[in-house]
């Protein structure tokens, strides 16, 4: 925990959510948090229900978790589930059918054939978890996951009132036309992650099961903030991206192009961001997503001095600067955590 804290604080992070915690790392974030180690606004999804899940974790259990490990800087109002695989393994669901391959034939593609819960069922749990006031995130990387997941919080808004936690659907990494304007419809919002909006070494498998057309609507950031939608960027470190830094995240958003140049070419550039649009999705809004608004996020009279110094100006820098930015100084709760040496 020590470790991460660290190296969060050297990025420039000075909050961070956990998008699935089971007992252990709740405890190691409670620690943490008791003996002052924690420097950093924290918050974690609680998982309710993963691939690895023997079954469902009964609400109560979570509930039982919350109330035990819950501290004032550890916002535990969240739950996890995951809807869907991944595209290259052929198990993330999508609307229309994958290339064809040994075993698979696009023909018969069920597109709920690979969700990993019963609509009706999804729909009933996530109702339970808004009416227990805990922010859901639904794992979809297949438009029919994203849309499911979609439809699970229509339920929950059509049986609990619409001012209940805001949901998210995590990655977004296909969005259909159809559902991108029903995340501002819903209060929803949409998490991307993790970088795949660039090349990068997962390009050539999303493009031999899904074809290049289809990769060309991947992370459609810019087509959701036109839609209204809430963004948010996620790192999702270290489950599938090798490092947290968000500097490549955000420059890989504006260009679309990998700014190491170890990949050439570009992913979807239709879908690029200014820098301008692109910074909420680290500040303000992700402090919302951790139900920090009115704390943290933005530099405000009472809110908490939360902020890093550069050692240049990202406004006056290349794409490639941008990638290679580095933070000399990290300010959490006006105390410097972080200083770069020399």
């Amino acid at each position: 925990c020590d470790y991460a804290v660290q190296y969060l604080n050297s990025l420039g992070y000075t909050a961070f959510k956990e998008p699935s915690a089971d007992p252990a790392d709740l405890a190691a974030y409670a620690r943490a948090h008791d003996q002052g180690r924690l420097h950093l606004h924290a918050a974690a999804h609680l998982t309710a229900f993963s691939p690895l899940s023997n079954d469902l974790i009964p609400l109560a259990r979570l509930n039982d978790l919350r109330a035990t490990y819950r501290r004032p800087g550890l916002g535990l109002d969240f739950s996890k589930l995951f809807l869907d695989g991944v595209a290259p393994a052929y198990t993330a669901s999508f609307l229309a059918p994958y290339l064809a391959r040994p075993g698979y034939y696009p023909a018969t593609h069920s597109p709920d054939a690979t969700l990993l819960l019963a609509p009706e069922h999804l729909a009933q749990i996530v109702t339970e978890h808004d009416a227990a006031g805990f922010c859901v995130k639904m794992h979809a990387v297949g438009d029919n996951a994203a849309r499911k997941g979609l439809d699970a919080i229509a339920a929950a808004r059509a049986a609990n009132g619409p001012n209940g936690p805001r949901h998210e659907i995590a990655h977004c990494t296909f969005i259909s036309d159809t559902d991108l304007p029903r995340f501002a419809a819903l209060n929803a919002v949409a998490e991307v992650s993790p970088k795949l909006w660039m090349p990068n070494a997962a390009t050539s498998a999303q493009v031999a099961a899904l074809g290049a057309a289809r990769l060309a609507q991947v992370h459609r950031i810019r087509a959701l903030l036109a839609a209204g939608a809430e963004v948010i960027f996620g790192t999702d470190w270290p489950a599938s991206a090798p490092d947290a830094n968000p500097w490549s995240g955000l420059a890989g958003m504006i260009s679309r192009r990998d700014p190491s140049r170890a990949y050439p070419g570009s992913v979807a550039p239709d879908e690029a961001i200014s820098l301008a649009e692109a910074l909420p999705l680290f500040t303000r809004n992700a402090a919302r997503a951790m139900g920090l608004a009115g704390q943290t996020g933005q530099l405000k009279p009472g809110l908490w001095a939360d902020y890093i110094l550069l050692e240049t100006d990202p406004f006056s820098q290349s794409n490639a600067a941008l990638f290679a930015t580095c933070v000399a100084r990290t300010v959490f709760k006006g105390q410097t955590v972080y200083e770069a040496r020399g």
